[in-house]
């Protein structure tokens, strides 16, 4: 935001909180439930897909490889990614993005804030959905942020 002023800059996040206040204010019953519960329900289908493709893996050490593959990829796309990976599977990841799986694999990486912020947070509340603390800043945030829709019809990438 560099090229922002400084007055413009602080109304430009002011606006992003009002939207934050105002999409959370209009969330229905429902959506409060299945925010509430995602995590949860993604980390039981993660443990699903292990069980069935590479049950030799933990859950954790699962958790981190569908975390590392999430980058601008949908819910479907992440879980099938991970599971095509064990399935020797050509997966559509960069060269880094498959550098952290074989060191994660071989037990060479470390989970940090050098990870990024939300790989680390999505990999937390995955892997740990009931004792997390972390919030994940994805997409569907930003999208809030920015006072754009998040229902379920929104493009793969903002």
């Amino acid at each position: 935001m560099a090229w922002l002023k400084l007055e413009s800059a602080k109304q430009f996040a002011d606006n992003g909180n009002q939207n934050i206040e105002l999409a959370l204010a209009s969330a229905s019953a429902q959506d409060w439930r299945e925010g509430l519960t995602w995590y949860s329900h993604a980390s039981a289908q993660a443990d699903n897909v292990r069980t069935r493709v590479c049950p030799w893996i933990d859950h954790r050490t699962f958790c981190g490889i569908v975390a590392i593959v999430s980058p601008n990829n949908s819910w479907d796309v992440t879980i099938r990614y991970a599971a095509d990976y064990f399935r020797g599977e050509k997966i559509y990841a960069t060269d880094n993005q498959k550098d952290k799986i074989r060191l994660w694999l071989q037990g060479e990486w470390i989970w940090s804030e050098q990870t990024g912020p939300k790989i680390l947070s999505f990999f937390s509340n995955l892997a740990n959905p009931k004792t997390s603390k972390d919030v994940t800043v994805d997409r569907h945030a930003i999208r809030a942020w920015l006072g754009a829709s998040v229902a379920s019809s929104y493009p793969d990438r903002i």
